[in-house]
């Protein structure tokens, strides 16, 4: 019996890609591992994996325990937060993967968290769960709001890459230069960027501080950035599509049959300025 994936989908998910269940704007991560001892558990990550809302740890094939810990308590706890600073992190292409023995730190973080379907299955009851971030320096000097009303939905990677010579890297000024555009009008924006950006921009400690403060939302990994802008569009229909792609093959496509062509708008980024293509968009 598939018991992690019976009840994800009896919760409403469905699979994606590399172990990825989807459900709505809901991202969790199953990993099976047949290495679960006595003394000593494999942990397996990746770093896209960061920004999901849970990962479940299964050690059910070694008749061991199946554990759902939230995300972003896996990734501020000592080790991982320290491991993901690490040059061997980097090199190692952004996943780690260590049996560890049974009285480590990690191996007790995780089984803390054996059978936490709750985590899951009532998302909006999670505060007993979530331990606080550390304090970290901020990508700018206003934090973005986390409204339940989007006015504009920013193509973060699109804006990153935009007026940007060929063979240099995209820019994490570009992003901000838009996002300072909007919040200065007090407008609500949410920023999404493809998976593999991060690995790409140029200045990755302030992307990544970004992502951490939840200034930008990062599409999980296997998940094209452009479905999730146009499934968050749906959610949010008086929302702006802020992007120069005219998602011709998604826009022809039934899932996103509402979504007009009128709603996207088009930019230009011209140095610390972002400019509209046409009257009326903004």
């Amino acid at each position: 019996m598939r018991t992690v994936e019976d009840k994800l989908t009896s919760l409403g998910f469905r699979q994606g890609k590399g172990g990825t269940w989807i459900n709505g704007d809901r991202y969790v991560h199953v990993q099976h591992s047949s290495q679960c001892r006595r003394n000593a558990f494999r942990i397996i990550w990746r770093e896209e994996w960061r920004h999901y809302d849970a990962l479940i740890m299964d050690y059910s094939l070694a008749d061991g325990p199946i554990c759902i810990v939230p995300a972003n308590v896996f990734f501020n706890s000592n080790f991982v937060a320290k491991k993901c600073k690490e040059k061997s992190y980097e090199n190692s292409g952004y996943w780690w993967s260590q049996l560890f023995p049974i009285d480590h730190e990690l191996t007790s973080l995780i089984l803390k968290y054996k059978d936490k379907w709750d985590i899951i299955e009532n998302p909006g009851k999670q505060t007993e769960h979530i331990q606080p971030k550390p304090e970290v320096e901020k990508a700018t000097s206003k934090q973005a709001p986390q409204p339940e009303n989007i006015d504009v939905i920013i193509d973060g990677s699109n804006v990153a890459y935009d007026n940007v010579p060929r063979g240099q890297p995209p820019r994490f000024r570009n992003i901000i230069t838009a996002l300072n555009f909007y919040q200065r009008r007090e407008m609500n924006c949410r920023i999404i960027v493809d998976a593999a950006l991060r690995h790409k921009i140029d200045d990755r400690e302030a992307f990544s501080r970004a992502i951490d403060d939840k200034l930008f939302y990062q599409a999980p990994f296997g998940v094209r950035a452009d479905n999730y802008i146009l499934k968050l569009a749906l959610l949010h229909p008086k929302a702006k599509i802020v992007s120069n792609d005219e998602f011709r093959d998604l826009l022809t496509n039934s899932d996103f049959k509402e979504i007009k062509r009128e709603r996207l708008t088009k930019f230009k980024i011209n140095g610390e300025f972002i400019e509209f293509c046409r009257a009326g968009l903004i």
